[in-house]
Parts: structure tokens; C-alpha cells; sequence
């Protein structure tokens, strides 16, 4: 890992809404070509959510993009979870791994200046990349099936793509995690069509044991 990288050398501008806006203003996230998020501000100007491309595939329908009742505080992740600007790009990659999510509010003295994504930092660590990306993936496919457990395999994977966006083939980090991440498509959707009476966590923590094998059995 680089030592002289900051969290600082790494933030993005944020842009906040207020809990009540409609969703119509806020979908066009999803079509920007590199990591967004939007956070979510109460009456009191507290920010109380935040609100991803990720958030809007899985949480809002086609038809109700354009919706003028659905709002931000609908369709929002809270808490959010932020880290002080002066921490270091090692302990935004550990609190990633620990929560389980690709961006981070990184705050000063209490106030948000700014967004990370893991997509610009995970590179200086691709095994724990590889951890968040894993349980992402399959957490999706999980939900995806059970919102329409007779969607087929292209629906389901086109879906979990456009999500994540590894856009910049020209990056072996990004390259490598796009052929994980259709391996972790294939295996979890086959697998949990098959299995789909057990519990979530037990479907996860057995695809996380046996992947290679599943693997080869599903590539086959």
C-alpha cells in the first residue's frame, strides 16, 4: 500500500438533498460512468442517509424513476457511516471491510466534506476488494431472486454490472475483479436457485466454503 496516499488525496464532492425530494431528481446517478452517491439531510440539516446507484436499482422500480411520491429518505441507507479526514487510506479499507460497503462520508471536525469509493482505494488492498465484492455480489443475486425467483441468469448479471461498473478494463485490479465478480454471479445464482429453502446466511457461508468447486461444477 502506498503510505503517502491520503484520505484527502481521495475525496469527491458531495452533493446533499433534502430527506423529501422526489427520487425523479436523484436517478440520474445510476447513468454517470464513475462512482456516485448523494446524502440525505433531515429539517435540522443533519445529514441522516445516503443514497447510491445501488440503492436505486435495487429499491426502486423501472416505472417509478420518473415518481414524484417515492423520496430520498424512501430509497436511503442509514446510518451513514463516515470517517475523520485525517485517518489513513488503511483504516478507510479496514472500516470498508468491517461494514461491508464501497463508500465512505468522510467528515472534519464533525462536518462532511466530501466521499470516498472503494473503487479508487480497494486497489491498495485487492484481497479485502475481493471480500467486500464477494458478499456484495452475492447479497444482490440473493435479493434479485427473491424479488422474482424465475429471473434468468442475464437479467440477474446484467443487473449486478450495472451496479458496480469496473469500467477501466485498462486497470488489472478492476479487470481481475470483473472476472471474479462473473464467477460469483454464476456460482450464486445457480446455487441459490438450488437451495433456495435454507436460511441467507447459511446459502452464504456454504458458497463462501465450497466457490471453487461450485466453480468448476457450474462452469461446466
Amino acid at each position: 500500500m502506498e503510505n503517502n496516499v491520503k484520505i484527502r488525496d481521495k475525496l469527491h464532492d458531495i452533493e446533499i438533498v433534502d430527506e423529501y425530494n422526489p427520487i425523479k431528481y436523484i436517478t440520474p446517478i445510476i447513468e454517470n460512468d464513475v462512482p456516485n452517491a448523494i446524502l440525505v439531510r433531515d429539517k435540522n440539516g443533519d445529514i441522516i442517509g445516503i443514497i447510491t446507484d445501488s440503492d436505486i436499482i435495487m429499491k426502486v422500480r423501472r416505472k417509478d424513476m420518473n415518481s414524484e411520491t417515492i423520496k430520498a429518505k424512501d430509497i436511503m441507507t442509514s446510518p451513514v457511516v463516515s470517517i475523520d479526514a485525517d485517518k489513513s487510506i488503511k483504516d478507510a479499507i479496514d472500516l470498508m471491510v468491517k461494514k461491508n460497503i464501497q463508500k465512505l462520508l468522510v467528515t472534519e471536525k464533525g462536518k462532511p466534506i466530501g466521499v470516498i469509493y472503494g473503487e479508487e482505494i480497494l486497489e491498495y488492498d485487492e484481497e479485502k476488494w475481493k471480500e467486500i465484492l464477494f458478499n456484495q455480489t452475492v447479497d444482490e443475486v440473493y435479493k434479485l431472486l427473491l424479488q422474482d425467483p424465475e429471473r434468468d441468469f442475464n437479467a440477474v448479471y446484467h443487473k449486478i454490472v450495472a451496479m458496480d461498473k469496473f469500467a477501466n478494463i485498462d486497470s488489472k485490479v478492476e479487470f481481475d475483479l470483473y472476472l471474479y465478480q462473473e464467477g460469483i454471479v454464476l456460482v450464486a445464482y445457480n446455487y441459490i436457485k438450488e437451495n433456495f429453502d435454507k436460511p441467507f446466511e447459511q446459502l452464504k457461508k456454504e458458497l463462501k466454503e465450497n466457490y471453487f468447486g461450485l466453480l468448476e461444477k457450474y462452469s461446466q
